[in-house]
C-alpha cells in the first residue's frame, strides 16, 4: 500500500511540481512563488493545489493538478480541505473558485458552492490576469464561505435534519459549531431513523430535536435547509444574527417518513436518503466516515 500525505508546498517540491505540471500539460510558471498543497508519496509529488490570500478576507483556489495514478480517489476533497483549514485557522471569510471544467462546475456543486457574476468577485483577486481572458470568457467562478458554524434546518427536526447534523459532528473540523433544529417546535424522533442510525454506526448521542430559538445563530455562517429556502422567510431578527458572510444550501432531498407501503419498504426509503445525506456531508468536509472511523491518515492506496 502507499501512503500518500498532504503537505504544504516547499522549495523541494518544486523540481516534483514542474514533472506534474509536464505530465499534465499544465503551465508551470509562478510555481516558486504560489502558496500550496502538495500531496506526496514519499518524495514523489502526485497532486498540488494553489490558493492566494485575496481581497475583503478571501482565499482564492488556484491550479488543482493531480497525477492520473491518485484520480478518483477523493484527493481534490483532500487538498482543497486543507485550503479551508488553513483559511480558517487565518480568520478569513470566503473561498473563490475559478474552473473553466465541466467537472470542475459539478465539483463546486456538490461541494456548498454556489456561482457568482465574475464583476462581483473581481475585487477579492489580487492577480486577475492568471486566469486569462480567453479562460474568463468558458470559465466560471463560485463562491462560499469559509464555514465556521453550520446549522441544518429544516420544518421538522427528528429525522433527516439530525442524520445530517450526526454525520457533520463526526467529520467536521475540531471546535467548529454544528446544529440542527426545527421551524414548527419540537416533534418526536423517527422511530425509523433510529433503527437506521444504528444499522449505519451513526452516533447521535446526546442528539434531540430542537426549535431554531434554542440555537445561537450568531455562531453560524452556513445553513442547510431542506426541501425548500428556509432563511428568506425567518424573521429579520434571526437573519440579522446570522455570522457574516453567510450563505444557505437549499437539499431537495424526499422526506422518508412519506413514503407509503410496509416497514420494509420505509426502513428502505430512510437507508437511500440517509445514505445520499452521508455523502452530501462528506463532500462539505472533505471526509468519508469510513476513513474517519478506520482514523487512516495518511491515505493509503
Amino acid at each position: 500500500m502507499t501512503q500518500i500525505r498532504i503537505l504544504p508546498k516547499t522549495e523541494h517540491d518544486i523540481p516534483g511540481l514542474e514533472r506534474l505540471f509536464k505530465v499534465s500539460q499544465q503551465d508551470p510558471s509562478n510555481l516558486q512563488e504560489s502558496l500550496g498543497f502538495v500531496a506526496k508519496s514519499g518524495e514523489r509529488v502526485l497532486g498540488f493545489i494553489g490558493m492566494e490570500l485575496g481581497g475583503m478576507g478571501s482565499v482564492i483556489l488556484k491550479r488543482l493538478v493531480l497525477d492520473p495514478s491518485i484520480q478518483g480517489h477523493g484527493f481534490t476533497n483532500d487538498l482543497s480541505r486543507k485550503v479551508e483549514d488553513w483559511a480558517r485557522e487565518l480568520h478569513q471569510d470566503r473561498l473563490v473558485l475559478f474552473t473553466d471544467r465541466r467537472e470542475g462546475f459539478k465539483w463546486a456543486r456538490e461541494h456548498g458552492f454556489k456561482e457568482v457574476e465574475p464583476a462581483r468577485i473581481k475585487t477579492h483577486i489580487p492577480s486577475w490576469s492568471f486566469f486569462g481572458e480567453e479562460n474568463l470568457e468558458k470559465g466560471k467562478f463560485f463562491t462560499r464561505p469559509v464555514i465556521k458554524g453550520l446549522l441544518i434546518l429544516g420544518c421538522s427536526n427528528g429525522g433527516r435534519t439530525l442524520m445530517a447534523e450526526a454525520v457533520a459532528r463526526t467529520l467536521a473540523p475540531g471546535r467548529m459549531s454544528i446544529y440542527s433544529a426545527s421551524l414548527e417546535g419540537n416533534r418526536p424522533m423517527d422511530p425509523l431513523a433510529d433503527r437506521v442510525f444504528k444499522e449505519m454506526e451513526i452516533s447521535f448521542e446526546g442528539l434531540h430535536p430542537k426549535p431554531l430559538d434554542e440555537i445561537p445563530l450568531e455562531e453560524v455562517n452556513y445553513i442547510i435547509s431542506f426541501d425548500k429556502p428556509l432563511v428568506s422567510g425567518l424573521d429579520p431578527e434571526f437573519v440579522g444574527a446570522l455570522k457574516s458572510p453567510w450563505q444557505e444550501w437549499v437539499w431537495e432531498l424526499p422526506d422518508p417518513r412519506l413514503e407509503s407501503g410496509d416497514e420494509e419498504a420505509q426502513l428502505e426509503s430512510h437507508r437511500k436518503v440517509y445514505k445520499e445525506i452521508q455523502r452530501r456531508i462528506e463532500c462539505l468536509f472533505g471526509h468519508r466516515m469510513s476513513l474517519q472511523k478506520a482514523n487512516l491518515s495518511p491515505k493509503t492506496l
